[in-house]
């Protein structure tokens, strides 16, 4: 049987470099649906993060490492077709179905899968997407259809709880839509604000970033081409100041965060 053996005690004195954040690096891979070319740094080159990419090139996308951790991502011949059954088995997939829906009309989808965290119903997805005249048929993949602003049940939507990954969604949805979109009760995670961050600089109008209403204007054509910072990741972050308030130690943590990150 495999142990730590672990001697305490001693204080800890050093650099650390923080890793870009995942949980922000997805979403803003799948925002890139709506741009023409899209440049990415700090982002962290894991298993997820490739996935992603490969979700672009299937759908006829283009994706380069220029950098150890720099990407650049071309999405202009993107064409709209259903994401490989591969796609269910990352749980992020999902965020694909608001920017194809704003771009084609319509996203194509399997069940997203990934780790086992409990159950993660797509209620809270499915319910605003149809708020914003979305058409969602759950068979064997889930179908979303887009009926254009002239269908738009409602340009304000309440979420039935502050879900990231349907905050995001819808986010990416309204980012391509020609119409006012007023969410309430929306997560205000880091990564949430750092997409927002990221679209305003695509010309999307966002505010009350960092708060649980966000008030969004899209626009119907390619959003403004994006360079764009990940922000680090916060749960590394934690880990290392806990760490270094545990042992009475002093770590510098690499890059800083500022207050104005997002």
């Amino acid at each position: 049987m495999s142990k730590f053996i672990i001697n305490g005690g001693k204080a800890l004195n050093g650099e650390v470099k923080i890793s870009g954040s995942k949980n922000a690096a997805l979403p803003l891979i799948a925002g890139s649906v709506l741009i023409k070319e899209t440049r990415l740094a700090n982002v962290p080159r894991i298993n997820d993060v490739e996935k992603m990419l490969g979700i672009i090139d299937h759908l006829g996308g283009r994706h380069e490492w220029s950098g150890p951790n720099e990407l650049l991502i071309n999405t202009e011949n993107l064409k709209s077709k259903p994401l490989p059954e591969d796609a269910g088995k990352l749980r992020a997939s999902i965020l694909f179905a608001g920017p194809l829906s704003a771009r084609f009309g319509e996203a194509e989808l399997p069940y997203p899968g990934g780790d086992v965290i409990g159950a993660r119903p797509l209620d809270t997805h499915i319910n605003a997407f149809k708020e914003l005249g979305v058409e969602v048929n759950e068979g064997e993949n889930l179908h979303f259809k887009f009926f254009g602003e002239a269908k738009l049940n409602s340009a304000k939507l309440v979420l039935q709880e502050p879900s990231v990954t349907a905050t995001e969604n819808i986010l990416l949805l309204a980012a391509g839509m020609d119409q006012a979109v007023e969410i309430r009760l929306a997560a205000a995670e880091p990564h949430v604000q750092d997409l927002c961050k990221f679209l305003n600089s695509a010309g999307v109008e966002i505010s009350g970033v960092g708060t649980t209403t966000l008030k969004i204007k899209g626009n119907k054509v390619f959003l403004k081409n994006v360079e764009h910072k990940v922000i680090s990741d916060d749960l590394e972050v934690s880990a290392f100041a806990v760490l270094a308030a545990a042992t009475k130690s002093r770590i510098l943590l690499t890059p800083s965060v500022r207050k104005d990150a997002c």
